[in-house]
């Protein structure tokens, strides 16, 4: 579909937004709905797309090399003259010729030339099918970089929804570690002013509480950090984000990942990069090949002088063209395209190597986080009953202060971790679904029509006239 008729209608676009829970900033958002708002709204994904399309229009460049070229030339020319007659008249009687010793001759001609001139190549060295087959697998690279930059918009707006709704948690962790250390210390200081806990107790109950203030303001500029990140990827940050969920149906195993490994557009577009610099090297050593051409001219004139004035002439020729000395310019062309296709024959390998290393380090990311979220919820919940019953036995002074503000620390770390410990079994999958191939608006099945690079390049590949850029 093309992006214009898409994207262009806000009304349409508000519409679909307050459906998906994005309509206002009270509203509560769910992740597709920020996944959705950042694939409409992105301004580096409409870049990439415009510049495929920059892409698409070097089809029909290279493809005008099999059509002919025909010119029309037109000229006219105006002509206005004179000259001084020095002939010497002659007497006769009864008439006096001097008066026309002055006598100017006026030359004027108005002049009329034609041209219409023909060129059809029949034969380039195979170079116009190299430069025309580089242009299509450059498109192709094009769209496989097109989706790699979709992956790399969800997979930041993933993110950064995930960062927020963390931090949002972690915030009210540290609040409420806050707030339970204020009534501990407040405890603390009554059980002084009687008597029955000395003054190192006070100290240590007033030190965890200020830990607990800076943890509790790092929370905060860590929120605001995502936040700011969150509205630059998606837009300002609602009241509330639905709790988000790892992508499902990802592979069990390494060998099953790494068969999906292919599907990766960076993979893709490296193998498509070579096979487009091959056809640099292909229309390089076209250069040095002769060329064949067909030419015809039909001429008109229209000079009036003393041997014609009307002239229609024809002409239909074959014309040979061979390269005999370029001052070394086409051979230094093939010998740099020889020298690229080396490169990225090797950057090729390079980014399979990297896919593979992304992909073992995400699956082992999701790995570890889910077996992380059993083991911190087992933790917390266990923290939680230590510190009910820690507290109640330094009520009947079993216990001491420390013992009390230890087991608050302890459940406060238990809970931040199980928060972090999820945030992060969410976004290691997107990355893996990234490392995959697979994270696009179609594989996540998000309610947002995808846009099609196929329908402008199937106009632009056969488009002969128009100057519309849209």
């Amino acid at each position: 579909m093309n992006e214009r008729r898409l994207f262009s209608n806000p009304l349409l676009l508000s519409l679909l937004l307050g459906l998906l829970g994005t309509g206002s900033a009270s509203a509560q958002q769910t992740l597709d709905a920020a996944l959705v708002e950042a694939y409409l709204s992105n301004p580096d994904l409409a870049a990439e797309r415009a510049a495929l399309r920059a892409t698409d229009s070097r089809v029909a460049q290279a493809r005008a090399g099999y059509y002919p070229s025909l010119t029309a030339t037109l000229q006219g020319q105006l002509t206005r003259g004179s000259q001084t007659s020095a002939f010497e008249f002659p007497s006769a009687p009864g008439f006096d010729f001097s008066q026309y010793e002055d006598l100017l001759e006026t030359q004027d001609a108005d002049s009329t030339f034609a041209t219409l001139a023909l060129k059809q190549n029949l034969w380039a060295g195979g170079g116009t099918q190299a430069r025309l087959q580089g242009a299509e697998r450059r498109v192709r690279s094009g769209q496989a970089n097109l989706l790699s930059v979709e992956q790399n918009v969800l997979l930041n707006a993933a993110t950064a929804y995930v960062d927020t709704w963390r931090d949002r948690l972690l915030i009210g962790e540290a609040q409420a570690n806050y707030d339970r250390l204020s009534r501990q210390l407040a405890a603390t200081e009554r059980r002084f002013e009687l008597g029955e806990v000395a003054q190192t107790d006070l100290i240590q109950a007033r030190s965890r509480l200020a830990r607990a203030s800076a943890d509790r303001d790092q929370a905060r500029a860590d929120l605001a950090r995502s936040e700011a990140t969150f509205e630059q990827v998606i837009g300002p940050p609602p009241e509330r984000l639905s709790d988000p969920a790892p992508i499902p149906d990802l592979p069990d195993d390494l060998d099953a990942a790494y068969a999906l490994a292919e599907q990766n557009p960076d993979i893709r577009r490296a193998a498509l990069d070579v096979d487009a610099a091959r056809s640099d090297t292909d229309a390089a050593f076209a250069g040095l090949l002769p060329s064949i051409d067909l030419v015809g001219q039909l001429n008109y004139a229209n000079d009036p002088n003393p041997e014609f004035y009307d002239q229609q002439s024809a002409q239909v020729g074959v014309t040979l063209t061979v390269p005999l000395f370029q001052g070394g310019a086409a051979a230094a062309q093939l010998r740099e395209s020889k020298h690229t296709v080396r490169q990225l024959e090797n950057q090729r390998v390079a980014m399979g190597h990297q896919v593979r290393r992304d992909i073992r380090t995400y699956w082992t990311a999701v790995d570890a986080a889910s077996s992380a979220i059993g083991a911190y919820e087992m933790e917390a919940e266990a923290n939680a009953l230590a510190l009910r019953g820690v507290e109640r036995e330094s009520n009947l002074g079993l216990r001491t202060v420390l013992d009390v503000l230890d087991a608050q620390y302890d459940l406060f770390r238990s809970r931040s971790n199980l928060v972090r410990a999820r945030a992060s079994a969410v976004t290691a999958s997107f990355q893996l679904k990234a490392a995959l191939g697979q994270l696009t608006v179609s594989s996540l099945d998000l309610p947002v029509q995808p846009y099609d690079p196929e329908v402008n390049y199937e106009i632009e590949r056969v488009r002969l006239f128009g100057l519309g850029g849209d």
